[in-house]
């Protein structure tokens, strides 16, 4: 694996992370979230672990763009924050909230 090839797959991976914290951080800034439970460190290393795996299978399916090296970056990016974002919507349609 080139160098090339290990930024893409970090910034692939960093998309995926960032797009499972986002929502996190917004609570955070809106005022919603008070104080750090426990529960969200927990889930906090859920989505690290599982923005990793999507990244890792994002990764083979990236053909690398021909352009500079900031548009293949924000590529890479944008692929790993819409796998994230597919995988969490599946996932949100087998979660069931409790009543």
């Amino acid at each position: 694996m080139d160098t090339m090839s290990i930024y893409i797959l970090a910034v692939i991976i960093f998309g995926c992370i960032l797009r499972t914290l986002v929502p996190y951080l917004k609570k955070i800034k809106d005022g919603t979230i008070k104080e750090f439970d426990l529960k969200f460190a927990f889930t906090m290393v859920l989505a690290i672990v599982i923005g990793i795996l999507a990244g890792l299978i994002a990764f083979p399916a990236f053909i690398i763009p021909v352009g500079n090296l900031w548009a293949i970056l924000t590529a890479a990016f944008l692929w790993g924050w819409g796998s994230q974002s597919i995988i969490n919507n599946i996932a949100g349609w087998f979660i069931v909230e409790p009543a």
